[in-house]
């Protein structure tokens, strides 16, 4: 099964996310766990709001706009997979969710 890991290397948010864990001390899988359901909820909600996606859906081939959904198993299968007192890991066990990310070459 192929994985796709999204890391964030270089932004404005990461410095205040650290502060904010520092400052949570013994909390701090308890602030994790709110991030983790954030990103979770913002996940879900790309599906159907565009505004939330990292790049807008290439149309179909016939000009229309894509939907890219067959079902809701993907969407219905993005879930906190890890957390501990400094990682979360939204993920999904669906093997086919690199594909849609990131295309086929």
């Amino acid at each position: 099964m192929q994985k796709a890991k999204i890391t964030i290397v270089s932004d404005s948010i990461s410095p205040r996310l650290k502060t904010l864990l520092s400052k949570a001390g013994d909390n701090s899988k308890k602030v994790l766990l709110g991030m983790g359901v954030a990103l979770q909820s913002w996940v879900v909600q790309s599906f159907t709001d565009k505004n939330k996606r990292i790049e807008p859906w290439k149309p179909k081939s016939d000009g229309t706009a894509s939907t890219l959904q067959k079902s809701t198993k993907l969407r219905q299968s993005i879930r906190i997979k890890t957390i501990s007192s400094n990682v979360v890991e939204v993920a999904t066990d669906t093997k086919y969710a690199p594909y849609h990310q990131f295309g086929i070459k």
